[in-house]
This record gives C-alpha cells, structure tokens and sequence, in this order.
C-alpha cells in the first residue's frame, strides 16, 4: 500500500525541528537486509550536507560488556542528504541537518 512504498515495514522512522535543525531518526529493523533511503522535505531543498550518526556492527548480536565496552559505538558520517542513503542491516541512524 502507499504507506509501505513510503516507509517499509522494516523501517521505524521518526523526524523532529528544534532550534532550526531537523532531525531524522531511521531504524533498519531488518536482520537479512541493508535499506535504500531517500530523503525529502515538503516545503524546502535539502541541504548539501549533514552530519550522520551511524550505530551498527558487522554481527547483529553484538553488544557491549565491561570487557569490551567499544565493540559497539555510533560513528559519525558527513553525507549528501540529497543522496540514497544505504542504512545497513539492523542499524540505526539519526541525521541531523
């Protein structure tokens, strides 16, 4: 249906504007798939950049432990919004702009 071709199943999807920045959170839920995004605004152009913050890891059952309190930590992207977005298979990215 026209809601899924907008936001998939997979996908949990938050967007929110605090003091001129808006902000995008995007869950891939999926654990088999990377997500293609595309990004738009109803009333403007998306800037040329943004600053991605990106949590995943290459083992989706990956965790932290007081042994290895690194294994799993955002790291920080600069990106073309205007761009498809590849979110990687159980990830979660928030992108600020």
């Amino acid at each position: 249906d026209a809601i899924e071709s907008i936001a998939p199943k997979s996908l949990s999807v938050s967007a929110s504007v605090k003091d001129g920045a808006t902000t995008v959170t995007i869950g891939n839920l999926s654990c088999k798939e990377d997500a293609e995004i595309s990004l738009s605004l109803l009333e403007s152009a998306l800037p040329e950049k943004a600053k991605m913050i990106l949590l995943t890891s290459d083992d989706m059952h990956a965790h932290n432990t007081l042994e290895n309190p690194e294994r799993v930590k955002p790291v920080e992207l600069e990106i073309d919004p205007r761009s498809t977005i590849t979110l990687p298979k159980a990830s979660i990215a928030t992108i600020i702009f």
